[in-house]
């Protein structure tokens, strides 16, 4: 089921564009992943999703409908912390609840306190609260407080030390086995790598890459090793029979999957024998730095 969807989107902010022909739908029980350097639209999308800002052109829609008024099954964590500073932890929690209409009591304050690790800080104010501490009360805020089924996360690691960030990634895929949906936005692929469903990488304000850590980093090739002594002969027979090829490690050649028949044909013929072919698989990061290199 889809539960989010942009359609032909576009922002402008005065004459500077800031999202380019955005499409995406994010379905249920899934977690979607946009990465991009700052600055690169992801913020700007997900207030678009939520209602905050309004497209240029094209359409937003959320669980079918235009993103209007208050949207109490959607969570959102913004980049920048948030909170009532002169409040204790508790009292925030109880606040931030009844604006959403919920009536909570102690026990169910508690242990939403108890998910993020605050329990036993639930009575200290928040001014007094390390950044890791105000970050995971706010992930509470996005995520804890009634039915949310949809969650929009803005950098939600940040502030987070390591201990914290295993706890989000938890938390992430608990969610997750609940099918419920989460978007999230980071410029940094490996601190989120191991729960991301689908990645979508911006860049400029445009969609450079999209899809799962398979489609991404298995490219339509294959490495072909050969022994250091035919290193220069293979190079020789690559760029005789006009081959698409690329050397990635010191005796290892990258080329086109469709082409490999061929190759292994050619190279039995001239005494060449492959020591090992196996499927080319480039990082996350790598991808990342080529797609949004300037």
């Amino acid at each position: 089921m889809i539960v989010a969807e942009v359609k032909g989107l576009r922002k402008n902010f005065g004459k500077k564009e800031v999202l380019t022909n955005i499409n995406l739908k994010f379905e249920a029980g899934r977690i979607y992943g946009l990465f991009g350097k700052n600055g690169a639209g992801k913020t700007t999308l997900i207030r678009i999703f939520l209602g905050i800002l309004s497209p240029t052109e094209g359409e937003a829609y959320i669980f079918g409908k235009k993103p209007e008024g208050n949207l109490l099954e959607v969570g959102y964590l913004p980049e920048n912390l948030s909170g009532y500073v002169n409040m204790n932890a508790f009292d925030n929690i109880d606040v931030i609840a009844k604006m959403m209409g919920i009536s909570l009591n102690k026990t169910e304050i508690m242990n939403i306190l108890d998910r993020v690790n605050l329990k036993e800080a639930a009575y200290k104010k928040i001014k007094d609260f390390s950044l890791g501490m105000r970050r995971r009360l706010q992930l509470a805020f996005a995520m804890l407080i009634g039915e949310k089924e949809l969650m929009f996360l803005d950098e939600p690691t940040n502030g987070l030390d390591i201990e914290g960030s295993q706890w989000l990634k938890e938390e992430l895929k608990r969610a997750k086995t609940e099918g419920k949906t989460i978007v999230l936005s980071s410029h940094s692929l490996n601190e989120m790598e191991e729960v991301v469903d689908e990645f979508i990488i911006i860049h400029n304000g445009e969609i450079k890459r999209q899809g799962t850590i398979q489609q991404l980093v298995f490219a339509d090739e294959k490495m072909v090793k050969v022994k250091e002594a035919d290193k220069e002969r293979m190079e020789r027979l690559l760029k005789s029979y006009q081959f698409t090829y690329r050397l990635s490690e010191e005796r290892s050649f990258a080329i086109k999957e469709k082409e490999e028949t061929k190759l292994l044909e050619i190279m039995v013929n001239e005494g060449i024998y492959p020591e090992k072919i196996e499927e080319s698989k480039i990082s996350l990061e790598n991808i990342f730095n080529e797609v949004t290199k300037e």
